[in-house]
């Protein structure tokens, strides 16, 4: 990196990506050293709370498992959190303050949670089992401006073969190249997800999912 770029804390421009999901999955792995992290994200939050992601999953259309990671990357997994940006705006008669802003007021999470996912009703996937597409889906959720620095987008990689745990979108609109991603994408949690049997693989191939 140039000394004008570490003074603006800039990397060198990167041309724009396409990642390609299929084989972005198809060799994707949880990085040795974070399996447990991940692991322990999955066992004490989806395992014990599947009723309430089952339930927005019946008003939505979106699986359960969809809505647990966006829900951990959005809120942390906290039920005070909006599914749309981690807002504590449910059951205080606040709306949304940050992107998207004046969602609500809601009274419930399932309500927030079925709000934010509607709102991308444009750009559901026409099979939630295909893997691939259901990260695809999560990517366009969270924004695409990854893209643009030529990297893959850790809200889908941390944590895997697939990306470095550096560079990020620190607010809206605002990349710090350096900045340090401390939590575990959706593709991680996906294969852990697999690995503890709370989902599994089709008969089709590796690439399908179902609940168990």
């Amino acid at each position: 990196m140039s000394i004008f770029s570490r003074i603006f804390n800039r990397a060198p421009k990167r041309a724009p990506i396409e990642p390609n999901y299929p084989l972005l999955w198809s060799t994707c792995t949880i990085d040795a050293n974070k399996v447990d992290t991940v692991h322990n994200v999955v066992k004490k939050y989806f395992t014990p709370n599947k009723d309430k992601y089952l339930q927005v999953e019946k008003l939505t259309g979106v699986p359960a498992w969809v809505v647990f990671c966006i829900h951990w990357k959005e809120a942390s997994c906290r039920f005070d959190g909006a599914l749309h940006n981690g807002d504590r705006c449910i059951g205080n008669g606040k709306k949304t303050w940050n992107v998207p802003k004046g969602r609500g007021p809601f009274n419930t999470w399932v309500d927030t949670a079925t709000d934010a996912l509607l709102m991308k009703k444009n750009i559901f996937p026409f099979n939630w089992s295909h893997i691939p597409s259901a990260l695809l889906f999560c990517e366009k959720y969270n924004g695409l401006g990854h893209r643009n620095k030529g990297e893959l987008s850790p809200y889908i990689w941390a944590y895997t073969n697939n990306h470095d745990e550096t560079g990020n979108y620190v607010r809206d609109g605002v990349y710090d190249s350096s900045a340090q991603i401390k939590s575990c994408g959706v593709a991680s949690l996906i294969k852990a997800m697999i690995e503890l049997k709370v989902v599994e693989v089709s008969a089709i191939g590796t690439d399908y999912i179902k609940m168990v």
